[in-house]
C-alpha cells in the first residue's frame, strides 16, 4: 500500500457518522451498540486502496488482491461482475471514468462475520463532472480472507 493508501486508512476511516443518521449501525468498533470487532477489517483497505488506486499501479493491484478468484461484485448500477479477470476489468473501467476520488466511511465486521461498511464519495470523472454519492457495502469473505462477495447499494 502508497503512503497516501495508509494515510487514508488513518483519515477516513474513523470519520463520523451521524450525518447519515445511522451511526450507531456504521462503527467498526465494539461499543454500546455491540456488534462490531475492533481494528482494520478488509472494506478499510478496499476503500483506502479506492482513493489511490486509480494513479498508483501498486495500489490498484493490491485493491485486486483483496479480491477471492471466484469473485462476485454485485455494483449499486449494472450487471453483476463475476471472477477475478472481470473483477480487474471492471476497476480498470472505475478507475478510467473516475479519476479522482475521496471517500470517508465506517467499517465492521457484524456477528454473522461480514463485512459491512456505510460510505460516502466525492470525486471527478474523466469529463470533469464532479460528483458525490454515499451508500453501503456487505462483503461476503473466503476461507483466507479475501473478498468473496461484495454488494454494493447506493442511497
Amino acid at each position: 500500500m502508497t503512503e497516501n493508501a495508509r494515510e487514508a486508512v488513518g483519515k477516513t476511516s474513523g470519520s463520523d457518522a451521524e450525518a447519515d443518521g445511522c451511526a450507531a449501525d456504521a462503527v467498526r468498533v465494539a461499543g454500546a451498540c455491540g456488534g462490531g470487532v475492533e481494528g482494520e477489517t478488509v472494506l478499510d483497505r478496499y476503500f483506502a486502496l479506492s482513493d489511490t488506486a486509480g494513479e498508483a499501479p501498486e495500489d490498484f493491484e493490491e485493491l485486486v488482491s483483496l479480491f477471492s478468484p471466484q469473485a462476485r461484485i454485485f455494483p449499486g448500477r449494472g450487471g453483476a461482475v463475476e471472477g477475478i479477470d472481470a473483477v480487474r476489468a471492471f476497476y480498470r473501467e472505475f478507475f478510467d471514468r473516475n479519476v479522482e476520488l475521496r471517500h470517508v466511511w465506517k467499517a465492521r465486521v457484524q456477528p454473522d462475520g461480514q463485512h459491512f461498511a456505510r460510505w460516502a464519495v466525492a470525486g471527478r470523472r474523466s469529463s470533469d463532472e464532479v460528483f458525490a454519492l454515499s451508500g453501503c457495502d456487505v462483503a461476503e469473505m473466503d476461507d483466507v480472507g479475501r473478498i468473496l462477495k461484495l454488494r454494493v447499494e447506493i442511497d
